[in-house]
């Protein structure tokens, strides 16, 4: 199993499954065809690549094998527009390794501070909750999403670099000549 960030040629796969998962676990759930014409719209392998090519987009995908089995998009200003599984890989952490490869690069690489998503359907709220993600605010009547947004901490990394054979020389010296001063001064106060 592997996570990488999409380039040209995988973006049309990316968009295939979001519709095909988005038809079959999202619509049924009773989205209004308003917002099914909506993301069709944006979720078009043909829209994707223009916002990829403008340097908006940034996509995921998670395969298995050679196939891929979950995508996932966030818009450079650090906004997650789409987190899509196959029902087949469902429960069994993809999701979250999307949402944490997003949550990584937004926080180590475009430096934010915070990402947001509107989760839609509303039901899949407490997938979020359970990875740090807060209400920005009430959804109001009849809008199908909810606003929320997770604060981000950049990883500190250290890199392990090898000791200086100078400095151990030097090191070892000052042992040797330290050992040697308080052998002379215990001969000296016998």
């Amino acid at each position: 199993m592997d996570i990488r960030i999409l380039d040209e040629q995988n973006i049309p796969l990316a968009s295939e499954l979001a519709g095909y998962v988005y038809d079959r676990c999202v619509v049924p759930c009773g989205i209004q065809q308003d917002m099914r014409a909506a993301f069709l719209d944006y979720s078009r392998a043909e829209s994707m690549l223009q916002m990829y090519r403008e340097g908006r987009l940034l996509v995921w995908g998670f395969f298995c094998g050679n196939n891929i089995c979950a995508m996932s998009a966030m818009q450079t200003e650090g906004h997650i527009t789409m987190l899509y599984v196959l029902p087949q890989y469902m429960h069994r952490g993809v999701g979250t390794a999307l949402l944490n490869a997003m949550k990584d690069y937004a926080a180590n690489t475009l430096c934010l501070k915070a990402v947001t998503a509107n989760i839609t359907p509303v039901w899949s709220e407490g997938f979020f909750a359970k990875k740090d993600f807060a209400r920005i605010a009430e959804a109001a009547p009849g809008v199908p999403f909810i606003p929320v947004t997770a604060r981000l901490s950049r990883e500190v990394r250290y890199e392990k670099r090898p000791f200086p054979q100078r400095a151990a020389l030097i090191l070892g010296m000052l042992l040797v000549i330290a050992c040697f001063g308080v052998v002379i001064c215990y001969m000296l106060v016998r």
